[in-house]
């Protein structure tokens, strides 16, 4: 299976499936694991190695690349000890209720008007699960342009706010 045939196939559709209910943990482990898997696809494609698809990505978003990592291994393997900077366990994702007045949790400095979320940290970044998917997806694009020839990555990029 070609990278672009799995990311038609497997990542896109659970990535868009976790975006239409971002407060979903399961959704959010399955799209962080289909978007850190499009590494191997990759990898296999280009005859290049896991750690260079990794650096590629890594160089366009390091945080947000750390935490889809730390997210998929972490739920796999309990929490992922032997890989990766951010160490994951579920649970450690803090449910953030969508924008509403008056309800604790849900206020201007922590929630979002449109939707739920997860949030995580790390490195000192609160950072919303969701959002580091798309900037994942979107830097496999920007990285690997060849091998997603018409497909449409930069919305997911264009998604993510500048997380770091």
């Amino acid at each position: 299976m070609s990278p672009a045939d799995y990311l038609t196939a497997i990542a896109i559709p659970t990535v868009d499936e976790y975006l239409s209910a971002t407060g979903d943990v399961r959704r959010a482990v399955l799209a962080c694991l289909t978007a850190y898997h499009l590494r191997d696809y990759v990898a296999s494609a280009c005859g290049g190695s896991k750690a260079a698809i990794d650096r590629k990505i890594q160089a366009l978003c390091p945080v947000c690349w750390d935490v889809v990592e730390g997210v998929g291994l972490g739920s796999k393997h309990v929490r992922n000890t032997s890989t990766g900077n951010f160490k994951f366990t579920l649970g450690d994702e803090r449910p953030i209720p969508a924008f509403v007045l008056d309800v604790p949790g849900s206020g201007l400095d922590e929630s979002r008007f449109d939707k739920p979320g997860l949030l995580v940290v790390h490195q000192g970044h609160r950072l919303f699960v969701d959002f580091c998917v798309c900037a994942v997806l979107g830097a496999f694009g920007r990285a690997f342009p060849a091998e997603f020839l018409g497909i449409a990555l930069d919305r997911y990029w264009l998604r993510a706010p500048r997380a770091p």
